[in-house]
Protein backbone atom coordinates (compact mmCIF):
# COMPACT_ATOMS: atom_id res chain seq x y z
CA UNK A 1 0.00 0.00 0.00
CA UNK A 2 2.98 2.16 1.02
CA UNK A 3 5.05 2.32 -2.16
CA UNK A 4 8.02 4.40 -2.54
CA UNK A 5 6.93 6.71 -5.78
CA UNK A 6 8.92 10.02 -6.29
CA UNK A 7 8.47 13.32 -8.05
CA UNK A 8 11.26 15.83 -8.31
CA UNK A 9 10.34 19.52 -6.98
CA UNK A 10 12.06 22.66 -8.50
CA UNK A 11 12.69 25.81 -7.10
CA UNK A 12 12.91 29.06 -7.92
CA UNK A 13 11.98 32.55 -7.63
CA UNK A 14 12.06 35.86 -10.01
CA UNK A 15 11.55 39.39 -8.68
CA UNK A 16 8.96 40.72 -6.53
CA UNK A 17 8.18 43.45 -8.91
CA UNK A 18 7.58 41.77 -11.57
CA UNK A 19 3.42 41.68 -12.35
CA UNK A 20 1.33 38.60 -11.58
CA UNK A 21 0.44 38.15 -15.25
CA UNK A 22 4.39 38.03 -16.04
CA UNK A 23 4.99 35.46 -13.60
CA UNK A 24 1.85 33.29 -15.15
CA UNK A 25 3.59 33.59 -18.00
CA UNK A 26 6.35 31.95 -16.91
CA UNK A 27 4.65 29.35 -14.89
CA UNK A 28 2.91 28.50 -18.16
CA UNK A 29 5.84 28.28 -19.71
CA UNK A 30 7.52 25.75 -17.33
CA UNK A 31 3.69 23.70 -18.26
CA UNK A 32 4.79 23.65 -21.82
CA UNK A 33 8.10 22.27 -20.64
CA UNK A 34 7.03 19.24 -18.59
CA UNK A 35 6.20 20.24 -15.35
CA UNK A 36 3.13 18.58 -13.90
CA UNK A 37 1.85 21.63 -11.66
CA UNK A 38 3.79 25.06 -10.69
CA UNK A 39 3.15 27.03 -7.90
CA UNK A 40 3.88 30.89 -6.80
CA UNK A 41 3.49 32.54 -3.55
CA UNK A 42 4.87 36.41 -2.25
CA UNK A 43 7.75 35.61 -0.26
CA UNK A 44 10.33 38.34 1.55
CA UNK A 45 14.18 37.28 1.10
CA UNK A 46 16.91 38.27 2.59
CA UNK A 47 20.40 37.61 0.92
CA UNK A 48 23.83 38.67 0.61
CA UNK A 49 24.81 40.31 -2.85
CA UNK A 50 27.82 41.62 -3.85
CA UNK A 51 28.82 41.90 -0.35
CA UNK A 52 26.35 43.85 0.81
CA UNK A 53 22.69 42.27 2.41
CA UNK A 54 19.40 42.70 0.14
CA UNK A 55 15.90 42.45 1.64
CA UNK A 56 13.43 42.13 -1.02
CA UNK A 57 10.36 41.39 -1.63
CA UNK A 58 9.82 37.86 -4.03
CA UNK A 59 7.58 35.22 -6.35
CA UNK A 60 8.59 31.77 -4.97
CA UNK A 61 7.92 29.06 -8.05
CA UNK A 62 7.47 25.67 -6.96
CA UNK A 63 7.16 23.15 -9.38
CA UNK A 64 6.17 19.26 -9.55
CA UNK A 65 8.02 17.57 -12.52
CA UNK A 66 8.56 13.81 -13.35
CA UNK A 67 11.93 12.45 -13.54
CA UNK A 68 11.49 12.30 -17.60
CA UNK A 69 11.16 16.11 -17.49
CA UNK A 70 13.49 17.33 -15.08
CA UNK A 71 16.15 18.43 -17.70
CA UNK A 72 13.69 20.40 -19.89
CA UNK A 73 12.33 22.31 -17.30
CA UNK A 74 15.70 23.20 -15.52
CA UNK A 75 17.06 24.35 -19.02
CA UNK A 76 13.85 26.72 -19.25
CA UNK A 77 14.07 27.83 -15.94
CA UNK A 78 17.95 29.11 -16.65
CA UNK A 79 16.62 30.51 -20.44
CA UNK A 80 13.85 32.68 -18.93
CA UNK A 81 14.97 33.39 -15.71
CA UNK A 82 15.81 36.99 -15.67
CA UNK A 83 18.33 37.22 -12.68
CA UNK A 84 21.83 37.19 -13.61
CA UNK A 85 22.47 34.40 -10.78
CA UNK A 86 19.31 32.48 -9.95
CA UNK A 87 18.22 30.04 -7.14
CA UNK A 88 17.34 26.75 -8.75
CA UNK A 89 16.95 24.08 -6.53
CA UNK A 90 16.17 20.56 -7.19
CA UNK A 91 15.10 17.84 -5.05
CA UNK A 92 13.64 14.26 -5.50
CA UNK A 93 10.68 13.64 -2.85
CA UNK A 94 8.31 10.79 -2.36
CA UNK A 95 4.74 11.17 -3.20
CA UNK A 96 1.35 9.31 -3.11
CA UNK A 97 1.25 6.56 -5.71
CA UNK A 98 -1.57 8.46 -7.40
CA UNK A 99 -0.25 11.60 -7.35
CA UNK A 100 3.35 10.34 -8.91
CA UNK A 101 1.14 8.48 -11.48
CA UNK A 102 -0.82 11.43 -12.17
CA UNK A 103 2.75 13.42 -12.51
CA UNK A 104 4.39 11.21 -14.44
CA UNK A 105 1.15 10.80 -17.28
CA UNK A 106 0.66 14.51 -16.74
CA UNK A 107 3.69 16.56 -17.88
CA UNK A 108 2.51 19.07 -20.42
CA UNK A 109 -0.39 16.51 -21.35
CA UNK A 110 -2.54 19.13 -21.23
CA UNK A 111 -0.81 21.66 -23.80
CA UNK A 112 -0.94 18.69 -26.51
CA UNK A 113 2.92 18.19 -25.89
CA UNK A 114 3.02 14.53 -24.40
Amino acid sequence: RFMTHSVYLIQTTLPGSLFEAIVGEFKCNLLRSGAACVEHQTISSMYVWKGEVQSEPEWKILASVSEPFLPQVLAVIEELHPYETPQILHWKVGSSSKYSKWANTSGSASLGKA
